[in-house]
């Protein structure tokens, strides 16, 4: 999932943020399409209604597994299934031909494994939670929302750095990673890492080695060891993503804004796969008197999209939102930034993939993985498994 968004002020200058929001997907038919807010609801309600919109594409789900998967356990989302194609061009940019059930939702995987239908498997889920809940005794609870620093995701990345000190080096291309002989001794160094840094030409020796890079940084480095690491890490492709900012007074906004922002599926011809309304989200994300409007542009089924300028794409932006937002006049501020390799795509065989470059890093004691081609793209399941893999290597060296 792309971090995006800027927070700007009237003179210009601009401070990068991170957050994202999924709200409901457009409606469009032969009229002006409208955004209609995500309104706050129980969980529950929320988990109910994912798994009618599941139920209503399913039968779509079979039927296009049918024809291509021949036979594969896998499945891909039909192209007909809006509700679904928006929400996968939301998280993942990616095209719903293409992309694997089992590696991008795995829960409803595994409802549909457990209970033979993904429609039976959520609500089993769901009575499973509330009688779970009905036997825990009743504490006061605080309740979910969507929470950012003030001054973006950045801070997160600050405060580790300030907390490492001398121990952290930035500015360091590794340029060799090769695997040492250690023999039976359990301290020995195991891989040894050449580097060009701030002090030139380095090579360190460590026992243990995380490599939280891009898939192809990682099969690039890691050739050396195996040919089979470059061949699984190249493998999974990557859709690029423009992200687009744009800042207008309020005024000059027809919508209310009052909502998290809208999703946008392939079937409704516009470029954007979403839009996200910053400052309905978050204080201080534009000054007062006026929005600022965050849209994602691109993704695997529109390749071309991020070889515009973005003079172009910020246009682009204007005129799409125009009937979608009441928009009456041009934006007071813009920011444009384009990622050509923004979010790791979980297609067909990706399950496969993992499994087989998790086959490979266990023949070499000491190295892990950490990444958004793992579990999932999201922030959050991120941290997850990155503290997992800090907890694996706290272990060993205890063992």
């Amino acid at each position: 999932m792309i971090l995006s968004s800027v927070r700007y002020t009237r003179c210009g200058a601009s401070s990068w943020v991170s957050e994202w929001a999924i709200d409901r997907k457009t409606k469009l038919d032969d009229r002006p399409p409208k955004v209609r807010p995500l309104r706050r609801v129980p969980s529950l309600i929320i988990l109910g209604l994912i798994a009618v919109v599941i139920a209503t594409t399913a039968l779509a789900w079979q039927a296009h597994t049918r024809r291509q998967a021949r036979g594969a356990v896998e499945s891909a989302v039909a192209r007909d299934a809006s509700a679904i194609d928006a929400l996968v061009a939301g998280i993942y940019a990616g095209d719903p031909e293409k992309l694997s059930l089992r590696a991008a939702f795995p829960i409803l995987y595994e409802a549909e494994k457990a209970a033979g239908s993904i429609t039976r498997g959520v609500f089993k889920a769901i009575r499973q939670r509330k009688a779970a809940n009905g036997t825990q005794p009743l504490v006061p609870t605080e309740k979910a929302t969507l929470q950012t620093f003030r001054e973006g995701n950045e801070t997160l990345i600050r405060a580790i750095a300030a907390r490492l000190g001398e121990r952290l080096t930035c500015g360091a291309e590794i340029t060799r990673i090769e695997a040492l002989d250690c023999g039976q001794e359990p301290k020995a160094a195991r891989f040894r890492v050449s580097l060009r840094g701030p002090r030139g030409e380095e090579t360190l020796e460590t026992e243990r080695l995380i490599l939280s890079v891009p898939t192809e940084a990682a099969g690039r480095l890691l050739e050396p060891l195996d040919l089979g690491f470059a061949a699984q890490l190249s493998a999974i492709a990557y859709s690029g993503v423009a992200v687009v900012s744009l800042g207008y007074r309020r005024d000059d906004v027809g919508d209310s804004l009052a909502g998290f922002g809208f999703l946008v599926p392939r079937s409704s011809g516009l470029s954007i796969l979403g839009t996200v309304w910053n400052s309905s989200l978050f204080p201080g994300r534009a000054p007062a008197g006026e929005v600022l409007l965050t849209s994602f542009v691109g993704g695997a089924t529109n390749p071309g999209a991020i070889s515009k300028s973005p003079e172009q794409l910020a246009a682009q932006v204007h005129r799409e939102m125009i009937p979608l937002l009441g928009l009456r006049k041009e934006p007071v501020f813009t920011n444009v930034t384009i990622w050509k390799r923004a979010i790791p795509q979980y297609n067909l065989g990706h399950t496969a993939r993992i499994t087989a470059l998790e086959s490979l890093r266990t023949r070499f004691p000491g190295l892990y993985f950490s990444g958004n081609y793992l579990n999932g793209p999201a922030i959050g399941t991120c941290v997850e498994h990155a503290l997992k893999v800090a907890g694996e290597v706290r272990v060993s060296f205890a063992n």
